[in-house]
């Protein structure tokens, strides 16, 4: 790591709480991009001393995060303390918490690997909200210890604190544990990259937030509307505004319980939701009209030894905020396409403007190790015992079950879940997989195919291993090893 700079106590501390605040956030620029730069504009580049980490896949590449050469650490861009402008602080977020019952001497509970000189932040999470703005976050240097491995909260244990809505008080941090207390050091903000958003007209009714750096790395942040109205990406190609609510399993619109209410998925602070979205074969997005009364779908006691023989009744309940019907088509969004990036075993998706040999990319999928594979189902990038990576399709992943096929209950049996979690009959068992873990080292070890398991099958029971009760469920038993370098192979680069 770079030297670093000391300051003072103050210019750590005096730091704007909430990004909505007026004047907090980190101040967003009108675009200054050329037009012609923007025939082809991906979600990430990299600069001089920030590389864009990215997975590769079939040819093309998926940005994961970015990588600061000098200081070895990934890092993400936040609003700085003075909220004037953004930098690429390190991407360990920590729980502050301070040595003082004034909560002026900040500390860190050590947990994981974090150790003495390691770099880390302390500062707000990153909101799920549409168009939140990032994160404000102060950066520091873990100093030496103060307090061993106690168990906090204990009878003559020391005390730390954190700032809470009642000022400061005492902490035992959350899960209470043996954890190491250690001093930490403030650093300087000139350690790391800084920039500045810009608000980037790419035409179609698109505007992007995109972060410009000093060092010439850039990144694209946030898709609005024309209006500078945050948008999410939607299956139909629209870019809505605002939260979305989708299909609830309970409460329902009718007494039969076949007809969902919606409901946005998002924390309350994010707002109530103008849109719902109707997905599927057919996906659409329509108005909301508020639902004060529905109907709920409960178990009917005494429950059933099997899942699968479970009966619900559809009872009407008030509902409280939050619910809605659907109302009439909407439209008027941009619309974008979302674009099938790579070819072979898995791939990658964009939602951009263009094509794949010349596009504008305004979104990724959410999650930066989300691929899709040959059947263009999901798949999560895996490392694997061998060194490489590779693309796990959760959707022919099966799961554990409580039950055994041996009297000794070690052999364990599976199940293929459906959409409430409860076992289905496998509608391709050939290609189900059970991925075994090595717990150690974090890693996929094995992989085996499944077969259909007909037998007596057990269960532990007032720790015994004794006969289970037999339903019809179906039921699967581990047929032979398959080859790991069977699944999609990722490889990492850099854009």
């Amino acid at each position: 790591m770079s030297s670093r700079q000391a300051i003072g106590w103050g210019g750590a501390l005096g730091f704007c709480a909430a990004l909505l605040s007026s004047g907090c956030g980190s101040k967003v620029e009108t675009g200054s991009l050329a037009q012609d730069s923007l025939q082809e504009l991906p979600l990430a580049k990299g600069g001089a001393r920030l590389r864009a980490r990215a997975y590769g896949v079939g040819g093309a590449k998926q940005f994961i995060s970015m990588f600061d050469r000098q200081s070895g650490l990934d890092c993400a861009f936040a609003t700085n303390a003075a909220g004037d402008g953004v930098r690429c602080f390190p991407t360990r977020v920590s729980e502050e918490i301070y040595l003082d019952a004034a909560c002026t001497e900040p500390a860190v509970f050590l947990t994981g690997s974090a150790a003495v000189g390691d770099w880390l932040t302390f500062g707000e999470s990153v909101s799920a909200c549409p168009g939140a703005p990032l994160p404000t976050r102060r950066a520091f240097e873990i100093g030496e210890q103060i307090y061993g491995s106690i168990i906090h909260g204990e009878p003559g244990a020391p005390s730390v604190y954190a700032r809470t809505e009642a000022g400061c008080s005492v902490t035992e941090g959350e899960p209470k544990s043996a954890w190491p207390v250690n001093r930490v050091l403030p650093l300087a903000e000139d350690e790391f990259v800084a920039g500045h958003v810009e608000s980037v007209d790419v035409g179609s009714g698109f505007r992007l937030q995109r972060v410009i750096a000093d060092d010439g790395t850039q990144l694209t942040i946030g898709v609005t509307n024309e209006s500078d109205v945050a948008c999410t990406p939607q299956a139909t190609g629209q870019c809505v505004p605002g939260p979305v609510a989708i299909a609830q399993g309970s409460p329902a619109l009718d007494a039969g319980c076949t007809q969902p209410s919606y409901a946005s998925p998002l924390p309350a602070e994010c707002g109530a939701p103008q849109y719902g979205l109707v997905d599927g074969p057919s996906p659409g997005v329509f108005d909301l009209e508020p639902l004060s009364r529905g109907f709920s779908k409960d178990l009917r006691l005494p429950l059933p030894d099997s899942p699968s023989d479970y009966t619900y009744d559809c009872n009407a309940a008030d509902l409280p905020d939050g619910y809605f019907s659907p109302g009439r088509p909407a439209s008027g969004f941009p619309v974008a396409s979302w674009v099938k990036r790579g070819a072979g075993a898995a791939h990658t998706k964009v939602f951009g403007l263009g094509t794949d040999a010349a596009l504008i990319t305004l979104q990724s999928p959410a999650s930066p190790g989300l691929l899709f594979d040959a059947q263009d189902q999901p798949c999560v990038v895996t490392p694997a015992i061998d060194g490489s990576l590779r693309c796990v399709t959760d959707a022919i992943s099966a799961r554990e079950a409580g039950y055994y096929e041996d009297a000794a209950c070690t052999q364990r049996l599976y199940f293929e879940a459906g959409l409430d979690a409860q076992p289905i009959v496998p509608a391709d068992l050939e290609a189900l997989r059970v991925n075994g873990w090595d717990e150690s080292a974090g890693k996929l070890s094995t992989l085996h195919s499944l077969r259909r398991f007909e037998g007596t099958f057990y269960m532990w029971m007032y720790q015994t291993c004794q006969p289970a009760p037999q339903d019809a469920e179906p039921w699967l038993a581990i047929d032979q090893p398959v080859a790991i370098d069977s699944l999609p192979l990722v490889t990492e680069t850099e854009l």
